[in-house]
C-alpha cells in the first residue's frame, strides 16, 4: 500500500521505519520516568523532523504511526488519548 500526503509518498514499510524511530524517542523518555503521553509531547516534534525536515506536511504518515504505536505499547490507549487531546479527534 502507498500512502499519500500532500505530494509526498510513502509506503507502509517507510511508515513503520518511523513509527520504529519515534518508538525509540518514546522509550527514552519513559525510561527516564515519563508517562507514554508526557514522552509524545516532548519528542512528536522532533520526530515529525526527521521525517520530513523541510517543515512538510505528514499528517497521514503521523496518524499510521500512532496506529502502529498504539498496537506496540501496553498502554497503547494512553498514545491514542493524547492524540485525541492533542488534535481534538
Amino acid at each position: 500500500m502507498i500512502l499519500r500526503t500532500e505530494g509526498t509518498v510513502m509506503s507502509d514499510s517507510e511508515s513503520n521505519v518511523f513509527a520504529s524511530a519515534w518508538e525509540v524517542l518514546l522509550r527514552g523518555e519513559m525510561e527516564r520516568g515519563a508517562t507514554l503521553a508526557q514522552s509524545a509531547e516532548t519528542t512528536y516534534e522532533q520526530a515529525l523532523e526527521n521525517l520530513q525536515p523541510d517543515g512538510g506536511s505528514a499528517g497521514y504518515i503521523f496518524i499510521s504511526a500512532i496506529r502502529i504505536l498504539v498496537g506496540r505499547f501496553a498502554k497503547g490507549d494512553e498514545l491514542r488519548a493524547w492524540y485525541g487531546t492533542k488534535f481534538g479527534v
